[in-house]
């Protein structure tokens, strides 16, 4: 299986940002509070910046709440490493990023087929 990182630290980012709103907050203050420039701030919460776990319990403290609250489930980090998609009318597994590379092909409509 595989961590997809993008949507890890998307979500974490998101969490921040949504709590820090709750909070009416701003980027300046919780970086104050954990220590680091607002930019950062900024750019953790678009998922940019991947903030080590320190920063992230600092980040946490400062808005009042458990880690866990900020952290995605499983399900929504963790790739399979196969997947199942249909070529030719026959179901087969292939890596997820091949998959991808598949929808994203199909999506712009080639079609793959020899001869023509």
């Amino acid at each position: 299986m595989e961590v997809n990182e993008e949507s890890l630290y998307r979500a974490v980012g998101e969490s921040i940002r949504r709590r820090r709103e709750e909070m009416q907050m701003t980027q300046s203050r919780l970086g104050a509070e954990a220590g680091v420039l607002r930019t950062s701030v900024t750019n953790i919460e678009a998922g940019r910046q991947r903030p080590p776990l320190h920063l992230l319990f600092k980040i946490c403290a400062a808005l009042g709440v458990e880690t866990s609250t900020l952290i995605p489930d499983n399900a929504e980090v963790i790739r399979p490493d196969a997947v199942q998609v249909e070529v030719d009318g026959e179901v087969r597994l292939i890596p997820p990023k091949a998959a991808e590379a598949l929808e994203r092909l199909r999506s712009s409509g080639f079609e793959g087929k020899s001869g023509e």
